[in-house]
């Protein structure tokens, strides 16, 4: 679990990675590029931002949001069994 940074009388500003705060829900503004993100019309496919722009939080907001119409690929799950069965690397 993130550890979370309190300032004095309980108050609470998070966890260090969004996606993974229990505030997230709660605290998610939905800017301009997350309405973008969401909207089946915009023809944007590519979603870039430096470390700590929000970029996993709002794919983890995307995804509570739209359970069935999101497939989240972790790429190191599939890029280390794709590179030991290539037969170069063989």
């Amino acid at each position: 679990m993130a550890k979370k940074a309190r300032l004095g009388f309980g108050f609470n500003i998070g966890g260090d990675q969004a996606e993974a705060d229990p505030l997230l829900e709660e605290s998610f503004y939905a800017s301009s590029q997350y309405e973008a993100m969401s909207s089946r019309e915009d023809t944007r496919c590519f979603v870039v931002g430096r470390t700590g722009s929000g970029k996993s939080a709002a794919f983890k907001m995307l995804s509570d949001e739209h359970p069935s119409k999101v497939i989240r690929i972790v790429p190191e799950d599939l890029s280390l069994p794709y590179i030991t069965n290539l037969d170069v690397v063989q």
